[in-house]
């Protein structure tokens, strides 16, 4: 039987509080990708950094969707009390919403301008690699709630097929909270249908929003749907794979 695991690295944007303005995470959260900062007093793998304008965090992997569940909300919890005992007590994690379009002033620093630090794969180009999104954004920022799903054996299939079944089953069923009505155009960036990354513990789906991570029956929900893939994948034959491919 394989071992399959759920991680996930959701952003987030700041919201000062005292004004009701989300601002930017530059100047605030401290770390970067590959190096990020631990939260004290919480398991090996709990952690965040500055990922563009918003903060990421980061869970360690586990097979247990409550435990996935008590994880993100410790991650929450303990990045609002970082927040506030750096001295940022006005400043917290924004809940209401996973895109904006940003001022010209948050977006006046180099890092504002990083995305990404590899390409995202498209399940519905068999895997193939898509540009990165110079010029398309303008001042519009998302926030995602990417999900990792780990497996021991390796899937009995492409990964892009493990991607075409999470959008299927938890994608396009992914909550936003959209306060406006962005430039569709947008929509090839941002929560784009079958967005995954190979990784070596398995994929990273990226296609969700960020909304998840507020609700923790969404979180259960979806940790729950992943694992149920990941294992799937897994340990079904390519014949089994293919016939539920063709019924969704």
């Amino acid at each position: 039987m394989a071992n399959i695991t759920i991680g996930a690295d959701p952003e987030a944007f700041l919201l000062n509080t005292a004004r009701y303005e989300v601002i930017s995470a530059v100047g605030i959260v401290p770390g970067e990708k590959g190096s990020p900062v631990q939260l004290e007093g919480l398991k090996p793998g709990h952690n965040f950094h500055r990922d563009n304008v918003m903060i990421e965090l980061g869970v360690p992997p586990t097979d247990d969707p409550m435990r996935f569940v008590d994880q993100i909300n410790n991650a929450v919890r303990y990045a609002n009390q970082w927040l506030c005992d750096a001295g940022h007590r006005n400043v917290e994690l924004w809940r209401a919403c996973d895109i904006i379009q940003c001022p010209d002033a948050m977006l006046a620093t180099p890092e504002a301008q990083e995305f990404g630090c590899e390409p995202d794969n498209d399940a519905y180009e068999g895997g193939a690699q898509r540009d990165a999104p110079e010029g398309i954004l303008g001042n519009y920022r998302s926030a995602g709630g990417h999900i990792h799903i780990g497996t021991d054996t390796g899937f009995n299939c492409p990964p892009f097929i493990v991607a075409l079944l999470c959008d299927a089953y938890i994608g396009f069923n992914t909550p936003t909270g959209d306060p406006v009505d962005y430039d569709k155009q947008l929509q090839y960036w941002y929560r784009k249908p079958g967005l995954y990354r190979e990784k070596d513990y398995g994929i990273e789906y990226r296609s969700p929003s960020n909304q998840w991570l507020f609700n923790n029956n969404l979180a259960y929900k979806y940790s729950a749907m992943a694992l149920n893939i990941g294992r799937f994948c897994s340990e079904a034959n390519a014949k089994d794979i293919r016939k539920l491919i063709e019924q969704i």
